[in-house]
């Protein structure tokens, strides 16, 4: 089966993280998500 997959060149921002990854790729702390809840209504003049 033929690979049709090619390379696409990563943007300078993409590159830090390769290579931030390539010397721990143990390393997860630039990936935590937070979540935020709201409450109450929202007044959507102010947002």
């Amino acid at each position: 089966m033929a690979n049709n997959m090619e390379r696409i060149t990563l943007t300078p921002y993409q590159t830090i993280f390769y290579y931030e990854w390539l010397q721990d790729p143990d390393r997860s702390d630039y990936n935590i998500v937070i979540d935020n809840t709201i409450v109450g209504e929202i007044d959507k003049k102010k947002v």
